[in-house]
């Protein structure tokens, strides 16, 4: 989801030139763009009005595999400083 130049905002897929939805306000485009990548499984990108990326969610494949914490480049790391931290501060539940 893109801000239009013009107004509104656009929802575009991956590499498309032309918006396969567009509303006046950033709500109302956020809600359309998260019901149409749930109805195609498809990861959802929201840009704020500064072109930044701003929110990302899967409904399912994902474009780029490498954005998933538990399998991509980091996954290892993240889930050894996961265990660290698990190990170093134990939850309180597990106290009795």
């Amino acid at each position: 989801m893109v801000k239009n130049p013009l107004n509104g905002w656009d929802i575009k897929k991956p590499h498309a030139w032309r918006p396969c939805g567009h509303s006046q306000t950033k709500a109302e485009a956020v809600m359309l763009a998260r019901e149409i990548c749930r109805k195609e499984g498809a990861e959802c990108i929201i840009h704020g009005e500064d072109g930044k990326f701003r929110i990302y969610d899967s409904f399912g494949k994902l474009l780029d595999p490498s954005r998933d914490v538990k399998s991509g480049p980091l996954g290892g790391l993240i889930s050894w400083m996961h265990q660290l931290i698990k190990s170093i501060f134990p939850s309180s539940r597990s106290r009795h």
